[in-house]
């Protein structure tokens, strides 16, 4: 079975701009497995779309906060440990 991961984090628009690419790998892989990474906000342009078996979101905006100088040294390691999570869930899912 193949195996897909489509990074789009953009905006709204740009998942949206993407969907017709999910189609086409939907309808010419019809058995492989596909997983999108998302920001939160777009997470719902995906829900429920039956062409893809896993939606993971993440949330760049609070990690570019986070490293900011508003948000301190002590926000990094957070930052590291949620992408860490992530990459952790893509290794034992895909």
């Amino acid at each position: 079975m193949e195996q897909i991961l489509i990074v789009k984090l953009s905006s709204i628009g740009d998942v949206v701009h993407a969907l017709p690419v999910l189609r086409t790998i939907r309808h010419n892989l019809p058995n492989s497995y596909i997983a999108w990474i998302v920001e939160d906000k777009a997470r719902e342009m995906l829900e429920g779309n039956k062409d893809v078996d896993r939606i993971i979101t993440i949330n760049t905006k609070k990690w570019r906060k986070g490293m900011s100088l508003r948000g301190g040294a002590e926000a990094i390691p957070a930052i590291f440990r949620e992408l860490l999570n992530v990459i952790n869930t893509l290794k034992r899912e895909i």
